[in-house]
């Protein structure tokens, strides 16, 4: 009876498994960084609709701001009318969710549409997006890319309240066009 593998056995066994992580790794990178930006635009996508759905249960304004640099997605109530009145209440303008995006993802392009003005072509884009209290919101584009030059779109309709998700092949189709597609 064989109590022992030979040296030769144990150096055969270690180079095929070496050989089979070399070839596994990059496709298991590649699928770890899809993941990540799947991961991502979920996120950014549930955080639109809870942006919503709180404007719609509390009665008041809110508004979603994307801080590139950081890579985070900020919701907080918004009340003009403290804005107008210059006064704050405090607490008031603390952010109720305040969502980081995966380190290796990044935010490529935030573009909002106001409210009301879908289809005029000289329409001004601001970076911060509402959501009224009656179900309705400016319309929104955020497009991500990973580390890998992979990219995912999330598209708001801010008539409908419609969150969608865009691949690769359909920011190319839009590419050049406003928010919805529209020409």
């Amino acid at each position: 009876m064989r109590r022992a593998h030979t040296l030769m056995e144990l150096l055969v066994v270690l180079t095929l498994l070496v050989l089979a992580a070399g070839i596994a790794a990059p496709k298991f990178l590649s699928g770890w960084a899809s993941a990540q930006l799947n991961s991502a635009a979920s996120s950014i996508r549930n955080d639109l609709a809870f942006a919503r759905t709180r404007a719609i249960a509390s009665g008041v304004r809110h508004q979603v701001l994307m801080d590139r640099q950081r890579g985070a997605v900020v919701v907080q109530p918004f009340r003009p009318e403290e804005v107008i009145q210059q006064t704050s209440v405090q607490g008031s303008d603390l952010p109720v969710l305040d969502d980081e995006l995966p380190e290796q993802v990044r935010i490529v392009e935030w573009t909002v549409e106001p409210f009301g003005y879908a289809g005029l072509g000289s329409a001004q884009q601001i970076d911060v997006l509402t959501f009224y209290a009656e179900g309705r919101s400016d319309s929104a584009l955020v497009v991500l890319e990973g580390p890998d030059g992979e990219q995912r779109g999330i598209e708001l309709n801010g008539f409908t309240g419609e969150i969608s998700e865009l691949n690769e092949a359909q920011l190319r189709e839009r590419s050049g066009s406003p928010i919805g597609g529209r020409r």
